[in-house]
């Protein structure tokens, strides 16, 4: 039987602190067609949002295309207003 624990986020104005480490984001308002939600953008490509997010990164090493990872986070996410405030 294994345990999940529960990691510890937290929203900063130029980035996020997961269990300690620092990830630097920018944010932005309207990440759906409809205005709502908030985009959370990685500020380099190394970096790596974490999974209680949900990030899309649709990079493709073979092609050479590479794009910082992204999640779109909505209004019933509990993070939601914490990130609200640094939009």
């Amino acid at each position: 039987m294994t345990q999940t624990t529960k990691r510890q986020i937290r929203v900063l104005k130029n980035g996020i602190n997961v269990d300690g480490k620092y990830i630097r984001c920018h944010y932005s308002a309207g990440g759906y067609v409809d205005g709502t939600g908030i985009t959370v953008y990685a500020k380099c490509i190394l970096d790596r949002l974490p999974v209680e997010l949900m990030p899309k990164n649709d990079s493709d090493g073979r092609e050479d295309y590479f794009e910082t990872a992204s999640a779109i986070i909505r209004e019933d996410n509990e993070l939601y207003n914490d990130f609200l405030k640094y939009c």
